[in-house]
């Protein structure tokens, strides 16, 4: 790759860490009356914008993280990916609901057209934008950017002794920095979720492992968006309907 497009590419990545990764880990606790109100979503419409340039345009052709990110949904795994979420979801409350805890927010439904509206936007937007910068661009970029530390895998004019051994260190080194992609992409989703309280961060664990099997698996970005977005309209729903009935 040219180290101009090398050089673009890390400033970009080092420019979304600061402006949109980093400073969700440093937020402060939700007020227990967040999502009360629905207001024209300018900021998530905003975020999308930026997430779709990030992944539409921020790659040389080449790169394996742009081919088929916008193919249709494929619904077969937007089933089974709303399907886990929904029991990875279920699971966890019902552990914090044995141990004796509660939700800490008492979100509200939507009273108006407008409002019912401006909800589906910001969900929508919200999902899109999670999943481009969390289950496509950040473990695909730090998988990339790491591989360009790795020393070069053939030199024709090494012995085949030397050769193996340095194709073993690749392979290894190969393996590693998948995980450490993956791993760092999910934690970092995970802990954004932090002002949500400790359950809300091992739910979005879990769920960013999935969302993210669910893109690699069905090469395209909408499919998990899809899930995504189902999910947090259920979640909505149901925690609503939780806090009127049961915590009166």
């Amino acid at each position: 790759m040219d180290i101009s497009i090398k050089l673009r590419r890390n400033l970009i990545f080092a420019a979304s860490l600061c402006f949109f990764v980093i400073p969700p880990l440093f937020a402060g606790a939700a007020s227990a009356r967040a999502f009360s109100a629905w207001t024209f979503p300018v900021k998530p419409l905003l975020y999308a914008l930026f997430a779709f340039v990030l992944v539409r345009f921020s790659f040389p052709p080449s790169a394996p993280i742009k081919g088929d990110a916008f193919r249709f949904v494929r619904i077969g795994w937007t089933l089974a990916t709303f399907g886990a979420l929904c029991v990875i979801a279920s699971v966890i409350e019902i552990i914090v609901r044995l141990s004796g805890g509660k939700g800490s927010l008492e979100p509200a439904l939507p009273s108006s057209i407008a409002e019912t509206l401006f909800c589906i936007v910001n969900f929508a937007c919200a999902s899109f934008y999670e999943e481009a910068l969390y289950r496509l661009y950040l473990p695909e970029s730090i998988r990339a950017i790491l591989e360009d530390l790795l020393p070069k895998r053939i030199n024709k004019s090494e012995n085949e002794n030397t050769l193996q051994k340095k194709n073993a260190v690749n392979e290894h080194g190969s393996r590693n920095i998948f995980l450490i992609s993956e791993i760092s992409a999910v934690s970092l989703f995970a802990l954004s979720h932090r002002y949500l309280g400790l359950p809300a961060v091992a739910n979005a664990f879990f769920a960013g492992i999935v969302l993210r099997i669910c893109c690699k698996k069905s090469k395209t970005l909408w499919t998990n968006t899809a899930s995504h977005f189902a999910y947090n309209m259920l979640s909505l729903v149901f925690v609503t309907i939780d806090s009127t009935v049961f915590l009166r």
